[in-house]
């Protein structure tokens, strides 16, 4: 029986991908914020002709930066603001729009969908049944331009919890054990 994330990439893919194995996938949706977003441009425009594969497909917040704490960090609004229009991009949120990952987890992601972001917190969008993985800025420019990137195919684990936990034990201090037991890179793949 094949994980979510093989089952997601397999509609994708038109066929059953294997654990460790490199695969390009188009996403359903690709997101950037104000810190992460001078980057994401800059290597765009690196690129050739500014240019994105869909922009119906990109989510911008500012969300870190904002309001702007420094003359620069203003700037750098100016200079995202400036590529946003020119690029048309319609899912643009402006300071006190929201929180990026919140906003795609709200607003665009759903099941089955693959989603990418310069944010690390997008794997948030993994609740609604999303494969939703945070990139790099780099990695984040050439999916914009090349509306595909390519990523390994996760080895699955399954770990499970057994009997009763104690009155006030949550979920999360389960997680929280088991990073403790496995560290941050056992559950890498």
């Amino acid at each position: 029986m094949p994980t979510w994330t093989e089952y997601i990439f397999s509609k994708k893919l038109g066929k059953a991908p294997t654990p460790g194995e490199v695969v390009e996938v188009a996403p359903d949706l690709v997101g950037f914020h104000d810190l992460t977003g001078y980057h994401v441009l800059e290597v765009l425009e690196s690129m050739g002709k500014v240019e994105v594969f869909d922009r119906d497909r990109v989510v911008v917040a500012f969300d870190h930066l904002s309001p702007p704490p420094t003359q620069r960090a203003a700037e750098i609004m100016v200079y995202i603001r400036k590529h946003v229009k020119s690029l048309g991009l319609p899912h643009f949120y402006d300071v006190g729009g929201g929180i990026l990952h919140q906003i795609i987890l709200e607003k665009y992601a759903m099941p089955e969908q693959v989603v990418f972001a310069a944010d690390s917190h997008t794997n948030t969008a993994g609740a609604v049944g999303a494969f939703a993985q945070g990139l790099g800025a780099t990695d984040i420019a050439a999916t914009l331009k090349l509306g595909k990137t390519w990523l390994v195919v996760p080895m699955p684990f399954r770990i499970d919890v057994e009997g009763r936990f104690l009155r006030g034990v949550m979920g999360k201090d389960v997680a929280l054990h088991l990073l403790g037991q496995f560290g941050a890179e056992g559950f890498s793949g």
